[in-house]
């Protein structure tokens, strides 16, 4: 399968069966990640959470990972547990 390179983030993306439609998909899913990761210090608690949570979901080995690129990106959203 052809990737389609992206020049934005200088990333390739491999569609799911080739449709334009689900390359941009992925093009725009990779956008709003992008978009997300930049403001997440600025989001309410609840919503990071909502979002973290739905990102992880199926992808247990990946939390921690997650967890600790965002406390890295954005201090202020290290949580007291």
């Amino acid at each position: 399968m052809a990737a389609i390179w992206n020049d934005a983030y200088d990333v390739a993306l491999f569609p799911r069966g080739g449709s334009e439609m689900q390359v941009n998909e992925e093009r725009f899913a990779l956008m709003l990640g992008h978009a997300a990761l930049s403001v997440w210090g600025e989001m309410p608690r609840d919503i990071q959470e909502s979002l973290f949570e739905i990102a992880v979901q199926g992808h247990p080995e990946d939390r921690d990972p997650l967890a600790k690129l965002l406390h890295d990106r954005h201090p202020r959203t290290v949580h007291s547990d």
